[in-house]
């Protein structure tokens, strides 16, 4: 079963939490092409598989992993607190 990511964006972006970054495209944008952005992706590159996988199958333990390692960088620590700040 192919996952939908469009739908999956769509609908986070309906929620409470989504609806706080509504608006900021832009700024995700930025985050995404910076260079913790690209540090990020690069940490997720080759992975893109299993992570797909994870979700598909419900497999948190890979996801709650695969978070924790990002968060555990400084690039992905962050990020995470610059996507708060933008959802206050």
């Amino acid at each position: 079963m192919a996952i939908d990511f469009n739908k999956a964006a769509n609908d986070f972006m309906n929620t409470p939490a989504g609806a706080k970054l509504s608006g900021k495209q832009n700024e995700l944008n930025k985050l995404i092409d910076s260079t913790d952005g690209q540090k990020v992706k690069n940490m997720l590159s080759g992975k893109e598989a299993s992570v797909i996988a994870a979700i598909e199958n419900g497999d948190t333990n890979v996801l709650k992993n695969t978070l924790s390692n990002i968060l555990k960088t400084e690039e992905g620590s962050r990020l995470a607190e610059q996507l708060l700040n933008m959802m206050k």
